[in-house]
């Protein structure tokens, strides 16, 4: 068996080094994409919580909606209808957003 120059010697050093630096280069990419699903993930949860907390709120509007007496005239006060009309539109509005980043 031949002995390795020294030339052989770097040369397999600097491959050998070079091959590390690729694979530490890729292991970091994924770290990155890593990190970045978690972040995603966090701001779904926070999402998620947000429109738990709006879903609860339009339920008590609806149980004070409907805890209200309605008028003379047979109706329900209209404000009360926008206001809960308004936080229906907000969480379907959100919900689809959120759907569309989940697909």
């Amino acid at each position: 068996m031949a002995e390795l120059s020294q030339s052989d010697i770097q040369r397999a050093v600097q491959d050998a080094t070079r091959d590390m630096r690729d694979a530490l280069n890729r292991v970091n990419q994924q770290l990155n994409r890593l990190n970045s699903l978690e972040n995603q993930v966090i701001s779904m949860r926070r999402d998620i919580e947000n429109m738990r907390r709006q879903v609860n709120a339009t339920n008590i509007q609806v149980s004070n909606l409907l805890a209200r007496p309605v008028s003379s005239s047979g109706s329900i006060d209209p404000r009360m209808w926008q206001q809960l009309g308004n936080s229906v539109h907000a969480i379907n509005a959100r919900l689809v957003v959120m759907q569309k980043y989940l697909q």
